[in-house]
């Protein structure tokens, strides 16, 4: 699944810091100059435990969105690509 997120939203992410706690708790390189993707089962289940929270904390739309999105990736056993 994809989702073209505006720059806005991007630095909305890393400030909240859940882009660098999925960069670190995925061994991934989500930026704004590399495409990155998650796609194993387990990877979309860390990353929506990370998400959601950082949502509680947060309550950012762009979060909302991802959460959405992770959870549909895992019903639909496909996975999230990155493209900032």
């Amino acid at each position: 699944m994809s989702f073209n997120y505006q720059m806005i939203d991007y630095a909305q992410l890393l400030k909240s810091g859940v882009i660098d706690k999925i960069n670190s708790s995925l061994d991934k390189l989500i930026d704004e100059y590399e495409d990155e993707n998650i796609k194993e089962e387990a990877e979309l289940t860390k990353l929506i435990d990370i998400l959601t929270e950082a949502y509680k904390q947060t309550n950012s739309a762009p979060l909302e969105k991802l959460i959405k999105l992770n959870r549909s990736a895992l019903q639909n056993k496909t996975g999230l690509f990155f493209y900032f």
